[in-house]
């Protein structure tokens, strides 16, 4: 009995003790579950410091988002996680404006209030504060052969409409996402706005027949969704914050033809040479091969062909050939690549009097010609700077002409033949002459200066001033870092100012577009050899 009630004893201490254990857990993980997670505060020590304080909500719900890593950019960067009601909060900040950025796994990074928008300013006058954070899309999806067998390692990206320097562009994303042995693959983070999908060209290659003898194999070119080689073709994608989309392709193998040849010019600047095969405006399949002695070897499929051939000595050359069949003395005849002189000419205004400039850096600082090629699928472009006698290396197609100068000089005219180049597009061709660049500078320019009210260094990037000429809308462009902007060398003349986001993707170089952005825009008058000033708003997204 003795020895029972000790037992006894010591079951009830040891559940008494257990329970208060649990209990004294349970307290803790609700105090927790109360609790924001930790968070960098710094204590307001300083009359100078200021507080901040906010919420983070998803944009299309407006529910809070909990555990969003909320960060302070700056000479003292901080960071804190939001609580589960999406609150965070910063103490003692002691700069005179700070920003915030704030990122969450499934959402669009949110900056300013607005996914993809410049870093939102907060400064002792901010209140509490609301960023907005919205779901990012996904697409998946499973990729296949003709008899529904999985294909493995095949890269999936999108194709998406950007804006550079005002032009716009179609361009492969970076990220895609590559297929898995069941042939799936998931491209997540993905705004809203039009996509394609492609599967870029794989470089495996397998046998048309297995088991045959001698059999042919076969390559995967680029496919777009749902299964074809342009891009023009191609079914666009259209995804809304949040949306999860399936897209399925199945993709057709093609017979590869072996073909070895030679190509013309000195082997020994020739190392190697690349093949595209033409799709419309794009290119669906390419190989880089190595070049001995002027002789290559390769496997492609069918199809027409540029040929781009870099030479160690600085010179581009080109061809183009067509395979249909197995060659194995396939001939290629190689062309320079295109160039175009550029002659420079000068007017003085003390006396009219034109004269040639000296092409050299020191005698012609600042001056420089940029083409940019019209086509959005390659942003390809050109440069010349005084020192050279020619934009070198050029491919065909169409290109815009932009001329930069530094006070006091100002184009007065730029001619290619009988082009216009102020107002018309120019034209390389694969071959044959282009007509030089004329181009007539004046020194008695005059400037802009002024400022983007309200000053927001997180909402304006960019000031263009307009000219309409013809067509065309003349454009210069400043940066606006602090929302002071600066034009030091402007031809005489009267133009419009607009200041945009460089986030609202806005296509500038499209006259069409632009014109919206010009009948509410202040204007200004520049007279030779003076300065004027202007102040400006930043333009609102017109849709």
């Amino acid at each position: 009995m003795e020895v029972f009630a000790k037992k006894s004893l010591f079951g009830r201490a040891g559940s008494a003790l257990l329970l208060s254990f649990l209990s004294g857990l349970l307290t803790v993980f609700a105090v927790c579950q109360e609790q924001p997670p930790e968070t960098a505060v710094v204590p307001a020590n300083s009359k100078n410091s200021y507080n901040i304080s906010g919420t983070v909500v998803n944009a299309l719900t407006g529910e809070p988002i909990r555990r969003a890593m909320v960060e302070v950019t700056g000479a003292a960067p901080r960071m804190a996680l939001t609580d589960f009601s999406g609150h965070f909060q910063f103490e003692g900040i002691s700069e005179e404006r700070a920003y915030l950025m704030v990122s969450k796994p499934g959402f669009l990074p949110g900056q300013g209030g607005v996914a993809d928008a410049g870093l939102i300013g907060v400064s002792r006058e901010s209140s509490n504060v609301t960023i907005k954070l919205s779901p990012a899309n996904v697409i998946f999806g499973r990729i296949t052969t003709v008899d529904q067998q999985p294909l493995e390692g095949f890269m999936v990206s999108t194709v998406a409409r950007q804006v550079v320097e005002g032009r716009l562009t179609w361009m492969r994303n970076a990220g895609g996402g590559m297929t898995d042995e069941a042939g799936t693959f998931r491209i997540s983070g993905l705004p809203s706005g039009t996509f394609y999908l492609v599967v870029n060209q794989n470089q495996a290659t397998t046998l048309g027949q297995t088991g045959v003898p001698n059999a042919r194999e076969q390559g995967y070119a680029a496919t777009y969704y749902p299964g074809v080689a342009q891009f023009a073709a191609a079914t666009p994608i259209e995804l809304a914050y949040g949306r999860e989309l399936e897209a399925n392709m199945v993709l057709s193998a093609e017979p590869l033809y072996q073909v070895a040849g030679s190509i013309g010019g000195d082997p020994n600047v020739i190392s190697g040479l690349t093949m595209t095969r033409n799709a419309g405006e794009e290119s669906d399949y390419f190989a880089s091969l190595p070049v001995s002695g002027g002789r290559f070897e390769a496997k492609l499929p069918a199809g027409s062909y540029s040929v781009e051939v870099p030479r160690s000595d600085g010179v581009q050359q080109s061809g183009s050939v067509t395979i249909n069949s197995d060659n194995s003395d396939l001939q290629i005849s190689l062309v320079n690549a295109p160039a175009v002189e550029v002659h420079l000419q000068t007017e003085h205004s003390g006396g009219a009097v034109l004269q040639p400039a000296s092409t050299s850096s020191s005698a012609m600082p600042g001056v420089t010609v940029q083409l940019f090629s019209t086509s959005p699928f390659r942003p390809w472009s050109g440069f010349w700077s005084p020192g050279y006698d020619q934009i070198r290396n050029l491919r065909a197609g169409t290109f815009r002409v932009r001329i930069n100068t530094a006070a006091p000089w100002w184009v007065k005219s730029a001619r290619s033949g009988s082009l216009d180049l102020l107002t018309d597009d120019l034209t390389v061709p694969a071959s044959g002459a282009v007509s030089p660049i004329e181009i007539t500078l004046r020194d008695d320019a005059g400037s802009v200066r002024g400022t983007v009210s309200p000053v927001d260094r997180s909402q304006v990037a960019i000031v263009l001033l307009v000219q309409a000429r013809g067509e065309r809308n003349l454009i210069q462009m400043s940066g606006s870092p602090d929302g002071n902007f600066n034009f030091p060398s402007v031809a005489p003349g009267d133009y419009a100012v607009v200041a945009l986001r460089t986030s609202d993707q806005i296509e500038y170089e499209n006259p069409e577009v632009l014109d919206a952005y010009l009948s509410n825009a202040p204007h200004v008058s520049v007279q030779a050899n003076a300065a004027a000033s202007v102040t400006v708003s930043v333009s609102e997204v017109k849709r």
